[in-house]
């Protein structure tokens, strides 16, 4: 997981946006990132917009 969550806040942000959109493209079909709601929510707070 902090494998997800370090590219999802990587500087690079149309590769940060690929991942994301590949996470909310599997969520559509399955329920295999729900058991990581809780570190998806975590980064409500982070201090880069983008991640928000």
């Amino acid at each position: 997981m902090q494998g997800i969550i370090a590219k999802l806040t990587e500087k690079d942000d149309k590769y940060a946006c690929a991942i994301a959109d590949k996470i909310i493209s599997e969520s559509q079909d399955t329920d295999e990132w729900y058991e990581y709601f809780d570190a998806f929510a975590s980064l409500l707070n982070h201090p880069k917009s983008l991640v928000r």
